[in-house]
């Protein structure tokens, strides 16, 4: 979805000496192996000794690790990673006037996923149906399409620029995930809609994440969101850009505005 840095120059592939086996979480790294392994998209063969595992997942070469591992794997907050940082914001109304909630999270992918899919669901609010024999709880916008961009947001994101971040804001009437970058070259909204090829900016980092099955790997998750989108009612996700951002929006439908504060405890988090 962004710019593209060129070949062996990409920011993800670039080798940090200062990063060691004590910065890498290695539950996290072995949950990837066994989510991959049960996706039938890592050889059972895949091993267990971390150091073989990170070579072959490209994230260890010579030695060294690279970026990419930091920002996948990283076990706690490293002050050189300052761009893996999620701002995540409630607003009262439909402007930036009034903050209800305002927070920061630092850390690896998979823990920003956790913390804006956690404030979505805890400013969301959750209306229910009773159409089938037992009561099915819907939040004002669909798990699938929220969570699919907020996974593009945090994949597709520009790295390179260390005061760049994930925003997840949240107001009466919309949702807007905005990330640090551009679309392809010669791509436009529209293209973007229909079937397309995947271009990934980080494509190291969004092979880990489709091995673990939180990725695919044919250029649907625009799709994805619309289609959710439409069988909840609610109107197509729209694009912003500009300012080397690119914005995604998600609007209520008419009735669907929300004023309160309901906590949903049914969902999980990350894919499992």
């Amino acid at each position: 979805m962004l710019l593209r840095d060129g070949g062996k120059y990409r920011w993800e592939l670039f080798g940090n000496k200062d990063l060691t086996l004590q910065d890498i979480d290695s539950n996290e790294v072995r949950k990837t192996i066994r989510l991959g392994i049960e996706y039938g998209r890592l050889p059972e063969d895949t091993g267990d000794d971390l150091p073989v595992i990170m070579e072959k997942l490209g994230l260890l070469k010579n030695g060294v690790f690279n970026h990419a591992a930091a920002v996948l794997f990283a076990s706690h907050e490293m002050p050189e990673y300052s761009q893996c940082l999620l701002r995540l914001a409630r607003f009262k109304g439909t402007d930036k006037t009034e903050f209800m909630d305002n927070q920061r999270i630092q850390g690896n992918l998979f823990q920003l996923l956790n913390a804006a899919m956690s404030f979505i669901f805890k400013h969301l609010s959750l209306s229910g149906t009773t159409d089938t024999l037992e009561r099915e709880e819907h939040l004002t916008v669909p798990y699938k399409a929220v969570r699919e961009g907020v996974v593009n947001a945090l994949t597709h994101r520009s790295y390179r620029e260390a005061g760049g971040s994930v925003g997840v804001a949240v107001y009466d009437d919309r949702i807007e995930i905005e990330n640090p970058g551009v679309f392809p070259r010669d791509w436009d909204i529209e293209k973007m809609k229909d079937e397309h090829c995947s271009e990934p900016q980080n494509p190291l980092i969004a092979t880990i994440l489709y091995k673990r099955k939180m990725l695919e790997n044919w250029g649907r998750g625009i799709s994805l969101m619309i289609d959710e989108c439409k069988k909840a009612g609610l109107p197509e996700p729209e694009y912003r850009l500009g300012n080397g951002f690119v914005v995604l929006v998600f609007r209520f439908g008419e009735n669907n505005g929300i004023n309160t504060v309901q906590v949903p405890t049914r969902y999980r988090l990350s894919t499992d």
